[in-house]
């Protein structure tokens, strides 16, 4: 009677994990899915533009403060620090986290705070377009801080020409000082300024990446290097899935720029989305050398568990090692919920042999099914995909375009029928541009060269 009760109990334990981790494919339409990405994605783009107002507000305060005791050291009137109000630190720290456009919408939000603040100073806003227009092409390039100072030269030399103009036509700007004098004080006031705020968008950078949990790709960039202990101890532990992961990032990164996301993230999930097979190298097979496999002598359903717990094993090696957030979800989600095909198929082939039936209360393939969650981001999607795509490449004896199109078509079909990408922000749009950017860089991944030629 206890083993009957206890047997309840896990069947009722495994049922709620299959509900609590149950795909919208069964259920929820996929555009509901993204109805609500869009809402919750507009509500964090109106968070940030407003994040933004209020940093530009703050940043015009203190530099009319400022203003107000360096001008006259420089023989400026006092009153004349409206047009010294360039506002980037804000938009540059859009730009790193969010991109181009949302730094644009974030300037102009800055621009307009700036210009209310002044009496509805039109010159001050169109000085703040000098600035964000810079940011919003320049600073999303961004890999090293060191970059950021020569935005702070362009965006000081393209204000000049402006600033300029608005001082020789005191219809715009209202402003009544000599003209050479304000070119040259506020001029050299704008080059401090500029090195002062890329200074500000410096220290917010760290603040604003925990806030938003995202990244920039300065961030980014400290964990593609090679030389870091977890890849190391990677490369000498696990020396094949360390080339996977290698793989992986090359087509995940040629993927994401291809439509626009950050080829430096999708890289850097790429190289730690399989750290969790250090816990147990042999029992997978980029690192098996040897002719025998660990599995062949294991059960289906315990080889199940090893395979499943390299997730969770690797999280745990992931926050051991302060992993940002942002990359302990591509080793969440790289599998998503999908099955373990390879393992399904031997204990089917290990039931039918019996001529058993199978005896738990799931069906076989729930049974086999990674816990997930699924990929939302788009670099999350492209990493998940890459690895299925990258891995069946190696089991392909001959290849050839044909082959390999056909291979990277039949996983990207199986992923999305499956309900892989329900939840994800990606397109059908995008993934036929991801699907032909997979070809691509396999078409030269898998290129072959002419034997060599014999000594004798």
């Amino acid at each position: 009677m206890q083993q009957l009760l206890s047997k309840m109990r896990i069947d009722m334990a495994r049922r709620r994990s299959r509900e609590a981790t149950r795909t919208p494919r069964q259920g929820t339409a996929r555009s509901d899915i993204l109805a609500r990405g869009f809402l919750a994605s507009l509500r964090r783009r109106w968070l940030v533009i407003a994040a933004a107002m209020v940093i530009a507000a703050a940043e015009v305060l203190l530099i009319k403060l400022a203003f107000s005791h360096i001008a006259p050291l420089v023989g400026v009137a006092g009153d004349t620090g409206p047009l010294a109000y360039p506002c980037i630190a804000a938009t540059l720290v859009v730009a790193m986290l969010y991109g181009g456009q949302m730094a644009v919408a974030a300037g102009i939000a800055g621009g307009v705070c700036a210009a209310l603040l002044d009496g509805f100073d039109l010159g001050v806003f169109l000085v703040s377009l000098c600035p964000t227009c810079v940011v919003a092409h320049c600073a999303p390039r961004i890999t090293r801080r060191s970059q950021m100072a020569p935005i702070a030269v362009r965006t000081g030399l393209l204000q000049l020409p402006v600033l300029v103009l608005i001082i020789l036509h005191p219809a715009l700007g209202g402003l009544g000082w000599g003209v050479a004098s304000a070119i040259a004080g506020v001029g050299l006031f704008y080059l401090a300024l500029a090195a002062s705020t890329v200074v500000c968008a410096a220290v917010l950078l760290p603040l604003a990446e925990r806030i938003s949990h995202r990244l920039s790709n300065v961030s980014v960039a400290r964990y593609t290097d090679l030389e870091s202990p977890l890849l190391r101890r990677l490369s000498l532990e696990a020396p094949g899935t360390y080339h996977h992961s290698m793989m992986v990032g090359d087509l995940a990164q040629a993927a994401a720029e291809a439509i626009g996301a950050s080829g430096v993230l999708a890289r850097a999930g790429a190289y730690y989305h399989d750290i969790g097979k250090l816990a147990h190298p042999s029992y997978y097979m980029e690192n098996q050398t040897g002719a025998t496999n660990p599995h062949d002598a294991l059960p289906p359903n315990i080889s199940r568990i090893i395979l499943v717990n390299h997730v969770k094993e690797g999280l745990v090696l992931a926050r051991l090692n302060a992993l940002p957030r942002v990359l302990r979800r591509f080793i969440a989600t790289h599998h998503g919920t999908s099955v373990a095909r390879w393992f399904l198929v031997k204990e089917r082939e290990r039931l039918a042999a019996k001529g058993e039936e199978n005896e738990r209360s799931d069906s076989p393939e729930d049974f086999f099914r990674y816990p997930g969650p699924l990929p939302v981001t788009k670099e999350e999607s492209i990493v998940s995909l890459a690895d299925s795509v990258e891995a069946s490449s190696r089991s392909m004896r001959f290849f050839d375009k044909a082959r390999i199109e056909e291979v990277v078509r039949g996983i990207v079909a199986d992923r999305w029928s499956d309900g892989q990408l329900a939840e994800s922000e990606i397109t059908e749009a995008e993934l036929a541009v991801v699907r032909a950017s997979f070809e691509e860089t396999l078409v030269h991944l898998l290129h072959g060269r002419l034997p060599y030629p014999s000594a004798k």
